[in-house]
């Protein structure tokens, strides 16, 4: 069974926790606990396959934001969360994904943008439009849409990461199988001979009303290299002596 490693992140007080074990044990947590670092584990069935989900519910206050690179690294796809009646934790989410994306060094990572506590729409500050086109910009980021107690999209959210992270393995591994180019030197000499033959006769192609050639045309070669003789000076002999044979 695959896992796959979830990291939930967003600004203090905009229902990280309550939203992660809402999804893990269908019950909706009222009251505000600071978080520092909860994991949980579900095994659950997406399009038919079964996963291993390892959620990690991150701290979003200031004195524990030094550990978020640690999550940001070891996560495969991130949810990132905001509070519809908090300006400041929408404004918190574009730093936040400028995070990952550094410490991931890479534009494609799984990634989605909640809208949390709609049931409180009647504080709403942070428009639905504002969110979509947050998205838009991002790009390759969903916004399932605004979540409440009702349960509404909560496991969307985390069954759209494990879709995406999938897509992004299947997309490299179809990479890593495309054959890779051959710029070695036997095959380009190989190329050369089987298409360039150096010592074959070439019948030139003649316009019409041209009487063919009566012999075929060769290629020109170079003619062949002849010795030359080489004459040097030497000192002149000594005439031979009576102990010397000529």
């Amino acid at each position: 069974m695959r896992e796959y490693k979830l990291v939930v992140l967003g600004s203090g007080g905009v229902g990280k926790s309550a939203l992660t074990v809402q999804f893990v044990q269908g019950i909706f947590v009222e009251k505000y606990d600071p978080t520092i670092e909860d994991s949980y584990r579900k095994q659950v069935e997406v399009d038919g396959q079964q996963c291993m989900l390892e959620i990690l519910d991150t701290a979003g206050t200031e004195q524990f934001t030094a550990m978020r690179d640690l999550y940001m690294k070891n996560g495969q796809g991130f949810a990132l969360v905001y509070s519809i009646t908090a300006q400041s934790t929408f404004n918190d989410l574009q730093d936040l994904r400028e995070q990952i994306l550094r410490v991931k060094d890479t534009e494609d990572v799984p990634m989605i943008l909640v809208g949390n506590k709609c049931d409180l729409e009647v504080e709403r500050v942070v428009a639905k439009e504002s969110g979509i086109g947050l998205a838009r910009q991002w790009n390759s980021c969903r916004l399932p849409g605004d979540l409440s107690q009702e349960q509404i999209n909560v496991n969307e959210i985390f069954y759209d990461l494990v879709r995406q992270i999938n897509r992004r393995v299947q997309f490299q591994g179809k990479l890593a199988k495309s054959p890779p180019v051959n710029f070695s030197e036997d095959s380009f000499s190989a190329h050369l001979t089987d298409n360039q033959p150096t010592n074959q006769p070439i019948t030139p192609h003649l316009p019409a009303g041209h009487a063919p050639l009566t012999q075929p045309c060769h290629r020109q070669h170079p003619p062949p290299l002849t010795s030359v003789p080489v004459t040097t000076t030497s000192p002149t002999p000594t005439p031979p002596g009576p102990h010397h044979t000529v």
